[in-house]
């Protein structure tokens, strides 16, 4: 029984493992991209904002431009 049950599994595991453990490589490495690239684009944003409400807070005043 065992051994059928060993040569069932080793037909069904057909060496597509690399294949496979590369494309979530691929997958992560795309998601962390886009993880950046969000980070950077709103950044800008972000620290106007935090720079604004800060100004409030503090009564400061921003130089003319």
């Amino acid at each position: 029984m065992l051994d059928f049950l060993n040569t069932r599994l080793v037909r069904w595991d057909d060496g597509e493992r690399g294949a496979t453990a590369i494309e979530y490589v691929l997958i992560g490495a795309l998601m962390a991209g886009i993880v950046i690239a969000g980070v950077g684009i709103l950044s800008g944003g972000l620290n106007t904002t935090f720079t604004a409400i800060a100004d409030l807070v503090t009564g400061a005043t921003a130089p003319a431009p």
